[in-house]
């Protein structure tokens, strides 16, 4: 699928209950780990998976409060910095 030029939307930041008790940097150092396995797995490199990458919430956040929804797009707009950077350094 990613040979063929397709993308991964990787759902990132949690929209029910865990949004709460979940951090930018845990999300982020799972996500560093997952990328790092699927590189090694399917014998690409990171820069190709990064390159390749959507980040996005978990599911919808239609049903979210106002002030959880901004706390999951920041998170995520964090999330998407740090790939950028992670990927601008390879």
């Amino acid at each position: 699928f990613l040979a063929r030029g397709g993308r991964l939307a990787w759902g990132l930041v949690p929209t029910g209950e865990e949004l709460k008790s979940e951090s930018t940097e845990g999300l982020w150092q799972r996500f560093k780990e997952q990328v790092t396995r699927l590189a090694r797995d399917q014998k690409s490199s990171i820069k190709e998976i990064l390159s390749q990458a959507l980040l996005t919430p978990a599911c919808g956040m239609g049903y979210l409060s106002p002030q959880a929804a901004q706390r999951a797009l920041a998170m995520l707009s964090d999330l998407s910095t740090r790939g950028q950077d992670w990927l601008a350094s390879l």
